[in-house]
């Protein structure tokens, strides 16, 4: 648009934002007589329009320079202004216990406060709080000013931590997300090396900003061992309602409360003796599972709960039942969907200063076996974790078969404890194999197909053959508990010395042709 109706011939020229300001290409021309007129074409924000028009003679001049302008990043950022706005860092919570009530405060509000959903997200009332329900994928501006508004009530670098992402080394810095642009790197600052008030750490720091950044930048986890039980109780008290909170919060809240519960356990908020957190980490992973979660942040939620879970299960024992067990379990059941889209590069993130307290159970590799694990939920590599656990030297033989192999007077029970360990498969076998200096090997092969339980016992040169049927709730992990069959229904097939039908049937499936054990290899 001109102020009046080109006299002469002009034309339209834009230099991209990427490219050097000098660089300018001609995309229109505009003939003469015309006020207005639409040039479609492809130009990032931030890149430069001007008007050349061209006198008789052949000689250009040029109008202003106006810039391109995204309307769309226009208007969507609506932010508090950078005054309003918290920087609050994660240790700081930490520092004191007033400022991290406050913080809680501000989660309340945030609840009834955020914008119900993004454009194109339907809300639920289910959980009583408005929260989106299901993917923000196709609306890029609606999450992105969701994150705004959230950033706005707890503060940008609490929303980079729950999301995973490292924190800024200058939360004042105004303009990070500025377009860079590789033709900038040829101007230089105006503040050089050699000035007066110069010298060799500044200029040092100049050229090394990473370093420099760095001891600004280091967050320490905080420790709260040293502080007065009252202060230890108001931060226990803290997670306790931060976890019940939670479920009525969005995704990354949601997020940061999980993040928030570790670091609170991490810093020693309970008596190193006590559990009671377990079942809080727990509620708190189980919050994760939700259908509000976008694609784009699947890595950060999963990765989270890797961690999460990876805590729990260094303190639940696999083969007995326990509450701490069930808090794993439970946790478990609910976000294992989840644990497919776990990146490593997160979960360095969110178990950064965690080793100190929870040592190598967020060791990234511990981590990301857990994460395996809850994801193939393979009965048999529970197993073989549970019996370690009990000190017994076991291996898998194959998909479907256990090998204990020790000093044991009654082989059929160790065989048999091996077995319930596993009892959730569909089809389990267990040979408990003891050796003797002298060359002899007592052994017992129990096979579990609910609900036949079937034991091979060769403590006699002759094996005995035996059949047992379980049914209600007792199991094999019951009848190891009870340390015999006793209690078990047997069925009878005639001479014990010698294998029925289905046994020759249950050996089949096995692809075994007898029910002796292998020589395994140590």
């Amino acid at each position: 648009s001109v102020a009046r109706p080109l006299s002469d011939t002009a034309h339209l020229e834009l230099s991209q934002a990427a490219a050097p300001p000098e660089a300018w290409e001609r995309i229109a021309d505009i003939p003469p007589g015309q006020a207005t007129l639409t040039v479609t074409a492809p130009a990032d924000a931030g890149s430069r329009v001007r008007l050349v028009v061209v006198d008789s003679d052949g000689v250009p001049t040029f109008g202003n320079i106006v810039f391109v302008v995204g309307p769309d990043r226009a208007l969507r950022r609506v932010t508090p202004a950078q005054s309003q706005t918290p920087t609050t860092r994660p240790p700081d919570l930490f520092a004191d216990p007033r400022l991290a009530e406050r913080f809680l405060g501000d989660l309340e509000t945030l609840r009834t406060g955020l914008t119900p959903t993004p454009a194109g997200v339907s809300a639920s009332s289910s959980t009583g709080g408005a929260v989106a329900t299901a993917p923000l994928d196709g609306d890029e501006d609606g999450w992105e000013s969701y994150l705004d508004e959230c950033a706005g009530r707890v503060g940008h670098p609490l929303t980079r931590f729950a999301l995973g992402l490292p924190l800024p080394t200058d939360t004042s810095t105004p303009f990070q997300d500025l377009l860079p642009v590789s033709w900038d790197e040829r101007f230089t600052d105006d503040i050089e090396a050699a000035l007066d008030d110069d010298d060799a750490e500044a200029v040092a720091a100049e050229h090394d900003p990473e370093a420099a950044g760095a001891e600004a930048n280091a967050i320490t986890l905080p420790d709260l061992r040293q502080a007065d039980q009252e202060v230890r109780r108001r931060y226990r008290r803290w997670v306790e309602r931060l976890v019940a909170l939670a479920p009525q919060l969005g995704p990354p809240e949601r997020m940061l409360v999980v993040r928030l519960t570790l670091w609170t356990v991490a810093a020693g908020a309970w008596p190193p003796a006590h559990t009671d957190w377990l079942p809080l980490l727990s509620r708190a992973v189980r919050t994760l599972n939700r259908n509000d979660l976008p694609e784009r942040i699947e890595p950060q939620v999963g990765s989270l709960a890797a961690v999460a879970l990876a805590v729990l299960r260094s303190h639940a024992p696999r083969y007995e039942i326990t509450p701490e067990t069930l808090a794993f379990n439970e946790a478990s059941q609910t976000v294992g969907h989840l644990l497919p889209a776990v990146d490593s590069a997160y979960v360095a993130e969110y178990t950064a200063l965690l080793d100190t307290a929870f040592g190598p159970a967020v060791d990234q590799a511990a981590v990301l076996d857990v994460a395996s694990d809850v994801v193939q939920d393979d009965p048999l590599a529970d197993a073989v974790w549970s019996l370690a656990e009990k000190g017994r030297d076991v291996h898998r033989h194959g998909r479907l078969l256990l090998h204990v192999t020790g000093r044991f007077s009654n082989p059929a029970l160790v065989a048999l404890e091996a077995v319930g360990a596993a009892e959730d498969a569909p089809l389990v076998g267990a040979w408990a194999d003891s050796g003797s200096d002298s060359g002899e090997r007592a052994w017992a092969l129990v096979v579990w197909r609910r609900p036949d339980l079937i034991v091979v016992d060769a403590r006699r040169p002759i094996p005995l053959w035996r059949h047992y049927r379980l049914t209600g709730l007792v199991g094999p992990r019951a009848l190891a508990a009870q340390r015999g069959f006793e209690t078990a229904a047997s069925v009878p097939h005639g001479p014990r010395n010698q294998p029925f039908e289905l046994a020759h049937q249950v050996l089949s499936d096995f692809g075994l042709v007898g029910p002796r054990p292998p020589q395994c290899e140590p």
